[in-house]
């Protein structure tokens, strides 16, 4: 149900990519990304970036974190000035180790956090402007 064609594009690419490589199951994907030459040529296909590579270790059981805007927020909110992605990732694993948290999951409750209070603040602003504040002072 995708309407982007860039997006489509890059997920065909992604596909014949891995299609070239004979990987057609999560644990030979998983066994692939453990190979830093393979992470390597999938970083050569047009589109893909770090985050692509992380997610994807992520979703076939490798201990990752894809640095999107959440974690990057949550980075920057917790007062650390650090913006590239190698940097955040690091900053964040190393947290999540702290916390003696797996990686994975402590990006998937930041992930949530962030999104929760990102739509309680828009339902807030969408009640503020309808004008039905005057019910609640």
């Amino acid at each position: 149900m995708w309407g982007h064609n860039v997006k489509i594009a890059r997920f065909e690419r992604l596909l014949n990519f891995l299609h070239s490589k004979d990987i057609d199951t999560t644990a030979v994907l998983r066994s692939y990304l453990l190979n830093d030459e393979f992470c390597d040529d999938l970083l050569n296909v047009n589109g893909v970036g770090p985050k692509t590579v992380d997610y994807l270790s992520c979703l076939v059981g490798l201990d990752s974190v894809a640095v999107d805007r959440h974690v990057k927020l949550f980075v920057k909110n917790a007062g650390v000035e650090a913006s590239d992605y190698d940097t955040v990732k690091i900053i964040f694993s190393y947290a999540a180790d702290l916390l003696n948290i797996p990686r994975r999951a402590f990006d998937a409750w930041v992930w949530e956090f962030i999104s929760q209070r990102s739509s309680a603040s828009e339902q807030f602003s969408l009640f503020h402007r309808s004008g039905a504040t005057a019910l609640v002072g």
